[in-house]
């Protein structure tokens, strides 16, 4: 769908559904029923960094209805102006989805008008099946008791458009009701999925928390945890107290590790997941993890760099979403 050859690592000539991919990332992770959830992160190709993007909009007249059209078709936020007669058993999921169209090579004896309707339609019956949001309990947890925790319904807007001032591109939304998503992957996938494009450095970073969110998250509550520790610290007294500091310190941590892991629980999925050798993310290109706090201090110790907040290097970007920073790193093509 995407057209990316795990052969070659690259994507393939035709492209996918976005055109040509650079690079990828995702995690993946499982629900609390066991159902297999993921994160990713895709790199367009040739795509402009949001700085540029931004300065292209405001001083190249036209620019911008080339960026909307692009993401409108890409990312839609309403389903089909069309009516369909959708059964009360109709399940989506179930269902073998509508044929995929053949390379453009053959499109001659191929009726293309004919499938767009077939396809509009599909889009509609699993958008109305898939996509509608209705509020339930879950929507008012964490203190949301008169809103949405997901912030349904959104903002309708008409058309597109671009505010200099913040550097914001708002995408067209004729739906409040309806999440962001791509039709190909509502179709073909037949899932429930959010698709939004990055394009600013708080976007990035925004995006960033929340997957690592996923990933560092705690399936205990708060007060489960200090009752964790307390009883770590109840079993590990009489071993501590006759040992020295640095002792009491190591059984303690021990005790403290050996209680959370006590609580860890894992999906029969996940775990046989793990039995065969899979991990955790899935990329195009071999990937090394990297604990990035300790090498920006160790960097910094060599070369005696100031502090960020004090530093007066600026980056020329001009975006005020983009934090101000005081070292870059780059990798060549070996990494």
């Amino acid at each position: 769908m995407f057209g990316w050859d795990f052969n070659k690592g690259r994507s393939s000539v035709e492209g996918g559904i976005l055109g040509w991919l650079k690079a990828f990332y995702g995690i993946a992770e499982y629900t609390g029923r066991g159902d297999h959830h993921g994160h990713f992160l895709l790199w367009l190709l040739g795509a402009l960094n949001p700085t540029d993007l931004h300065e292209k909009l405001k001083s190249s007249p036209g620019f911008d209805l080339k960026v909307f059209y692009f993401f409108e078709e890409t990312i839609k936020h309403h389903l089909p102006n069309i009516e369909v007669n959708i059964d009360k058993e109709y399940e989506p999921c179930s269902e073998c989805p509508l044929h995929a169209p053949p390379s453009p090579y053959s499109w001659e004896m191929f009726d293309l008008d004919e499938w767009k309707v077939d396809f509009e339609t599909e889009v509609k019956e699993c958008g109305e099946k898939l996509w509608q949001h209705d509020c339930h309990a879950v929507c008012h947890i964490y203190g949301n008791a008169n809103k949405c925790c997901f912030h349904y319904p959104h903002d309708v807007v008409e058309q597109s458009s671009f505010d200099a001032n913040t550097n914001s591109l708002i995408l067209k939304c004729l739906d409040g009701n309806v999440n962001y998503h791509n039709p190909y992957i509502l179709v073909y996938c037949c899932h429930n999925h959010d698709f939004k494009s990055i394009l600013s450095g708080k976007a990035a970073k925004g995006a960033m928390h929340y997957i690592t969110d996923y990933i560092t998250k705690m399936d205990n509550k708060t007060w489960q945890v200090l009752s964790l520790m307390s009883k770590a610290v109840l079993s590990a007294h009489e071993q501590i107290s006759s040992e020295s500091g640095r002792e009491s310190a190591k059984i303690l941590l021990q005790k403290c590790l050996s209680q959370f892991l006590k609580q860890q629980q894992l999906h029969a999925q996940q775990a046989s997941h793990y039995i065969r050798g899979k991990t955790d993310s899935i990329s195009p290109h071999l990937t090394v993890p990297m604990l990035s706090n300790l090498l920006m201090l160790f960097v910094k110790s060599i070369y005696f760099l100031v502090d960020s907040q004090k530093s007066d290097v600026d980056d020329g970007g001009g975006d005020e979403s983009i934090e101000p920073v005081s070292l870059k790193l780059t990798a060549d093509d070996s990494g």
